[in-house]
This record gives structure tokens, C-alpha cells and sequence, in this order.
């Protein structure tokens, strides 16, 4: 006959590790997120100066990164939020080939705030699970 307390330190383990496997991922999402803004940031900046080599450039260095990150990222959170970054990181490189300043500027931003957004709104907090 088993002893009283394995049920409940069963329990407790099971809790433990969804704890420890959610703060990790988090941590993840949040490492990567921060990362993936900074190069967009960079491109952003290349071209805010309207340098379009350098822009081309960062924006291909950021592609490479992404297309790594994208794999881990759609075990973790919804496709359709990827699908969005996707869309405007496109788009933006569209811009960027017709040296469209403005519009480039417009989508980069865009991808920005949709990539820092992830870790937020993938964080276990009570407002996303009502």
C-alpha cells in the first residue's frame, strides 16, 4: 500500500514542471522577441538614413534570423500573429527594393511592435485567461 503523501507529491511535480516549462518558454519568447526588434530597429534606422544597401543587407541578416526563429515560434504561439509579421516584413522589403522611405518606415514599425507584442500577450496572466 502506497503511503498517503505520493498522490499529493505527485501533484506537486506535475505543477512544478508546467511552471518551470511556461516560465521558460516565456523567458524564450521574450530573449527572442527583444532580439528579432533590435534588427528590425537596425533596418529601420538604414533607412531612416536611406542607405538602401545597408537596408537590403540588414533586412536579409534579419530574414535569416527570423526563418530560425518562425520554426520554434509556431510551436508556441498562434500562426496567424507569424502570418502578420511575415506580411509586413514582406511588404517592407517590397518597399525597401522601390526605395520608398515612408511606407518602408511605416511597415518596419509595424513588425516591431507586432514582434515586442508576442511575449505580452503569450504571457499566463488572468486578463488572457478570461
Amino acid at each position: 500500500m502506497k503511503p498517503w503523501w505520493v498522490g499529493y507529491l505527485s501533484v506537486l511535480i506535475i505543477v512544478l514542471t508546467i511552471t518551470a516549462g511556461g516560465l521558460t518558454i516565456q523567458h524564450y519568447l521574450e530573449k527572442t522577441a527583444k532580439e528579432m526588434g533590435a534588427q528590425l530597429e537596425e533596418v529601420k534606422r538604414s533607412v531612416e538614413a536611406e542607405n538602401w544597401v545597408a537596408s537590403n543587407n540588414d533586412l536579409s541578416k534579419f530574414k535569416k534570423r527570423w526563418d530560425r526563429t518562425r520554426r520554434n515560434w509556431e510551436l508556441l504561439i498562434e500562426h496567424v500573429e507569424i502570418d502578420n509579421i511575415e506580411t509586413k516584413v514582406n511588404r517592407s522589403e517590397e518597399m525597401i527594393k522601390n526605395q520608398d522611405k515612408t511606407n518602408a518606415l511605416a511597415e518596419l514599425r509595424e513588425a516591431i511592435m507586432l514582434i515586442e507584442h508576442i511575449p505580452e500577450r503569450e504571457r499566463l496572466t488572468w486578463r488572457n485567461l478570461l
